[in-house]
């Protein structure tokens, strides 16, 4: 096949033409870069005379050439606020493709021929107008990091759920109402962001994912946890801020990597004494919600650094904060403290104590 010269790089004449018909439609020229940056404005780079990566974002493409597919060599493909509303079947030839984003698009499906990017690592579909994804997303066999935010799902595909090398997904801003058992399949996940998504329930096969380091799910209408919370012994960060939980259960204090817990927002009149199990917690936060009290527990969290406390009922805090050697931050506005300990004063690394 022929060569050519093309914004400073020697292609194939095939690919040279498709990126020209892209510079027509977006009245832009591309230029040639080392590598794809994701807020690339209109970019590409090569590899052994093969266009191997595009970036294009915030011009208004509308539609990509039929004869996109032919760009077999692509690894990188970024295509954001492109007003881009349908992917062309030929997509699906894109064999080496390991990033693909279409974020801020009008997209309101996706075509089929996904499927067959038997080498795609990372595919960010957020702020679309999606509501479903095709059954054949379960082939993406390579697939590691799936991010569907801000898009109209009132269910989570089960096909997500049968992507076994999944390790990220997020969910945020989707009317989702509930996280499917079989959300538990997901062996390998490593961070699961869920918020805003009016969730009500936690699937007990949460405890499935003992891989989980992050769970994100503030922001949800959420009243209890599973028992099964305890079994994600490798978590670090408990997001459960801004729901409806009454109660939290003895479970928790298994979770003995988890660092940061916020559970503000929320309808807690206890918390469990299993808490001071959390060796490795750094920042608790317990803000507006109806604790009168906290288990004398509190006070093996010798590594705990920030506890905010505003807006409860506390009468007393009790004298094993004391023991809190690595506290430097005291948050205890809008309670109802008759006095405060006088064991405070053994924490030598105070920075700042708020009453």
């Amino acid at each position: 096949m022929d060569m050519v010269q093309f914004r400073g790089a020697e292609i194939y004449y095939s690919e040279a033409e498709i990126l020209r018909e892209i510079e027509r439609n977006a009245m832009k020229i591309f230029s040639l870069k080392e590598k794809i940056h994701i807020r690339a404005q209109m970019d590409f780079t090569v590899k052994n005379n093969h266009v191997s990566g595009i970036g294009i974002r915030g011009i208004p493409l509308k539609d990509l050439p039929k004869e996109f597919g032919r760009l077999s060599n692509l690894e990188i493909l970024f295509l954001d606020i492109a007003e881009l509303s349908e992917l062309p079947p030929s997509i699906g030839n894109l064999d080496l493709l390991q990033e693909f984003s279409l974020s801020q698009n009008k997209l309101t499906d996706i075509q089929e021929s996904i499927s067959h990017l038997r080498n795609l690592k990372k595919l960010i579909l957020f702020n679309n107008h999606l509501e479903a994804l095709p059954k054949s997303l379960k082939n993406l066999s390579s697939l590691e990091e799936l991010y569907l935010n801000s898009n109209n799902f009132t269910y989570l595909p089960a096909a997500i759920c049968e992507v076994s090398s999944l390790q990220v997904l997020s969910l945020n801003h989707n009317p989702l109402k509930t996280l499917p058992n079989s959300i538990g399949n997901l062996k390998n996940l490593r961070s699961l962001l869920a918020e805003e998504c009016y969730i009500e329930k936690i699937p007990n096969s949460i405890g499935n994912l003992e891989r989980l380091e992050v769970l994100g799910l503030d922001i949800n209408k959420i009243k209890s946890i599973p028992n099964s919370i305890g079994n994600l012994r490798n978590i670090k960060r408990l997001y459960l801020s801004k729901n409806n939980l009454t109660e939290i259960p003895e479970s928790i204090g298994s979770l003995i990597n988890l660092k940061r817990l916020t559970l503000d927002n929320n309808n807690l009149k206890t918390i469990p004494k299993t808490i001071g199990n959390l060796n490795s917690l750094i920042v608790l936060n317990l803000d507006h919600n109806s604790l009168e009290y906290l288990p004398a527990s509190i006070g093996n969290l010798t590594n705990l650094e920030s506890i905010t406390l505003n807006n409860n009922n506390l009468i007393e805090l009790p004298a094993s904060i004391g023991f809190l050697t690595s506290l430097k931050y005291l948050y205890l506005q809008n309670n109802n403290f008759d006095k405060i300990p006088e064991e405070i004063d053994n924490l030598k690394k105070f920075s700042q104590i708020i009453i």
